[in-house]
């Protein structure tokens, strides 16, 4: 019988956005999806987009798992896709569903970012790793995409999350989605779990690794 941890992360299985308890994977599919996935040519899409809060919890997931050098599912994809518009590039599925008004892209990629379209607006530190934040240079007339790298000194990758949201007739954008309030109820428990067991997370898995 599988356990489903919806709020204990140190329980959960390696695979980006599994649930259920285990020390690795939770099955031998999911040792499969984590490895093939991470060859696939394009990136996770989120219908509706993902709170930031959701963002940062499987980011920090994503780059602890990478650490202990398991594979987590999240496909690998070249930063040359970060030197032109994504709205132009197949690896970001613009094709969207009736009133979906914001859209996320998640992938992981090389550090450095290549010159390209995109400029630094801030950067913050959460669960021991940074996230800086790009807008670019100028957006498309139908919204406004926002870009963001997570990155640990403990794995030479990142995670990118792409954030698209529909711009209205007054010039503004709208709230990404009808998932957006659901998600940043649901993730306030998730943080303030999570942000007290980040040093027991790196003990517990150093204790495995010894």
């Amino acid at each position: 019988m599988f356990k489903v941890f919806t709020k204990r992360f140190l329980h959960r299985c390696y695979v980006w956005d599994c649930l259920r308890g285990s020390q690795t994977f939770c099955s031998v599919e999911h040792e499969y999806v984590a490895l093939v996935d991470e060859d696939l040519p394009h990136s996770i899409l989120f219908v509706d987009g993902v709170s930031s809060h959701h963002q940062d919890l499987l980011s920090f997931k994503i780059l602890t798992v990478k650490a202990l050098n398991q594979p987590c599912g999240v496909p690998l994809i070249d930063s040359e896709i970060l030197t032109q518009p994504p709205w132009v590039l197949e690896e970001f599925n613009m094709n969207r569903k009736d009133r979906e008004t914001a859209r996320s892209w998640l992938f992981m990629s090389e550090s450095e970012i290549p010159d390209g379209p995109w400029v630094v607006t801030g950067q913050r530190h959460v669960y021991g790793i940074e996230c800086t934040t790009y807008v670019m240079y100028q957006n498309p007339f139908f919204g406004r995409f926002i870009l963001s790298r997570y990155r640990s000194p403990l794995h030479e990758d990142s995670v990118y999350w792409l954030n698209f949201n529909e711009i209205n007739d007054d010039n503004r954008c709208y709230n990404a989605g009808v998932s957006e309030n659901l998600a940043q109820n649901r993730d306030g428990n998730l943080v303030n779990q999570l942000s007290g067991n980040v040093l027991i997370f790196r003990l517990h898995h150093n204790s495995e690794l010894s």
